[in-house]
């Protein structure tokens, strides 16, 4: 959104004001932020049809750029937006008519938008078998004079599957955030900057261990990075990698 040229002097004058509204009527910063880069998608549309005045605007043209987020796919997640998203979209173009109106602008009818019911979650639980074929992956994949490597990836299996941390928490996390001894594993920047302890049992606690004492070392180019999972490279595993 942030990325996207406006060529129309107006329109750019208009994305200005709107974030200037937004800011002496006291919204959040965030507000003040991303609605006026909502708007500003619209205006980008707008361009494309070849629509370049203001007065040209009316509330059939604002549904029909609707119906094109609606059916539009997300650019990086080649997925369509999100119910969240698009009622994000709504609020924002119903914020920008009602500075259209109290502005003098123009006077534009409410914008009446249906809002969109969240999609319901559906999670894919692995079963057991699909578990160990996970495990037993990691060792055909690898070659035994490559023992390190197989003893990485049952680790990083250990985390993700048998604790349950996110993937932005396992590559933050530490050496000293494992404690084998106590059974287990400190998650020290969790969602919401949160923090919290997580068990480890028999099994993942056995995996980490041989990791940390036989085969950590291994990658390492020297004992100065603190990460607990360490690339080819001996550094912090990027969060692609894992």
């Amino acid at each position: 959104m942030k990325s996207l040229a406006i060529t129309t002097p107006q329109f750019r004058m208009l994305e200005h004001s709107f974030r200037e509204w937004l800011r002496t009527l006291g919204y959040s910063a965030h507000n003040v932020y991303l609605l006026p880069l909502h708007v500003r998608e619209l205006f980008s549309w707008l361009e494309e049809k070849g629509i370049d005045d203001l007065n040209e605007l009316s509330i059939m043209a604002i549904r029909q750029y609707y119906d094109h987020l609606r059916a539009r796919k997300h650019t990086r997640e080649d997925a369509f937006l999100s119910a969240a998203s698009l009622n994000k979209h709504q609020y924002a173009l119903r914020k920008f008519l009602q500075y259209l109106r109290q502005a003098g602008r123009m006077e534009m009818p409410l914008l009446k938008l249906r809002r969109e019911e969240k999609e319901a979650n559906t999670t894919e639980i692995l079963t057991i078998e699909e578990v160990k074929s996970l495990y037993k992956a990691a060792e055909q994949e690898s070659e035994s004079h490559f023992q390190h490597l197989i003893a990485r990836e049952k680790a990083l299996l250990s985390l993700f599957y048998g604790c349950g941390i996110r993937l932005r928490e396992g590559f933050l996390m530490n050496v000293e955030d494992v404690n084998l001894e106590r059974g287990f594993i400190h998650v020290r920047k969790g969602k919401n900057y949160t923090e919290r302890f997580v068990p480890l049992s028999p099994a993942n606690q056995k995996y980490l261990q041989d990791y940390l004492e036989n085969s950590r070392g291994l990658f390492l180019n020297s004992e100065s990075s603190p990460a607990l999972l360490i690339s080819r490279h001996g550094n912090r595993m990027s969060k692609s990698s894992i």
